[in-house]
């Protein structure tokens, strides 16, 4: 006898199976995972710092004054990591906290070069013994005014011809706006104004160009330096003012006296 043939139907289910349909929430957490594996092996190919190296550093800006080995140590450390490794903006904060820093740019050039560009600050005002004033009114410290930099003597000579303020920590902008209106209620009538000294108490003398000290105290300020500038041109002129103190702090009147070292007047100043 032979076998009967046997004959599916076709709704005899062969195996079971899972609805498409099932399956179509989980389709974007799928695509979202296959994405992030691609990435991951994206940035791992791309920051592979032999593969694809900063081959070439620009700098760009008139750099008179910007520490250059300082600047090339952030710069090495930075590409080290390679052109897609490094972080930008992690190089331009590095470099605009350097002293003389104003402004930095960075970019990066494919295929491979890196391109910082740098506004240097400009120098207004000496401030106390160790820093400078910027024209935008800003306090800084530059390495060259540091009391262990092996050529200080140089780098004083260098700012001497700025106007010197001198006074506490805190008092940069007062003196500041106080040295500007000294200066232009004094213009034409006196020496120039090329310093202004306050103590601990707050009490402000002026420096004059040769060598002429005027001390006004902490009171009247106002009152008393239209005092001196209406008596100066009566009694005096620049040549034979110079190496004078006047003390500007009477009622009515003032005193005259010979400079000491500039030195000791500056002792009981921050």
């Amino acid at each position: 006898m032979s076998a009967s043939p046997h004959y599916f139907r076709h709704n005899d289910a062969l195996a079971p199976t899972v609805p498409v349909s099932r399956l179509q929430p989980f389709f974007p957490l799928l695509v979202v995972m296959l994405l992030l594996v691609l990435l991951y092996y994206a940035k791992g190919y791309l920051g592979d710092a032999v593969r694809f190296p900063v081959s070439r550093v620009e700098i760009g800006g008139k750099l008179a004054f910007v520490d250059r080995p300082q600047l090339m140590s952030i710069v090495k450390r930075h590409t080290r990591l390679g052109f897609f490794g490094l972080s930008i903006g992690d190089v331009r904060e590095e470099v605009i906290a350097l002293p003389w820093v104003k402004e930095a740019f960075v970019r990066r050039v494919l295929p491979d070069r890196m391109h910082i560009d740098i506004v240097e600050r400009e120098a207004a005002m000496q401030w106390n013994d160790t820093g400078l004033i910027d024209d935008q009114g800003e306090v800084f410290y530059p390495p060259q005014l540091a009391l262990d930099h092996p050529q200080l003597p140089r780098w004083q000579s260098e700012f001497s011809a700025l106007p010197h303020l001198r006074g506490g920590l805190d008092r940069a902008q007062d003196l500041q706006q106080a040295f500007s209106t000294y200066q232009r209620t004094l213009q034409g009538q006196v020496p120039g104004v090329i310093g202004l000294y306050e103590d601990v108490r707050q009490s402000r003398t002026l420096l004059l160009r040769g060598n002429v000290l005027v001390r006004l105290g902490y009171e009247r300020v106002k009152e008393r330096l239209e005092r001196f500038k209406h008596l100066f041109p009566q009694y005096l002129t620049a040549e034979s003012a110079s190496g004078l103190q006047f003390d500007m702090r009477y009622t009515n009147g003032f005193t005259v006296a010979r400079v000491e070292p500039l030195g000791n007047l500056m002792k009981g100043y921050n």
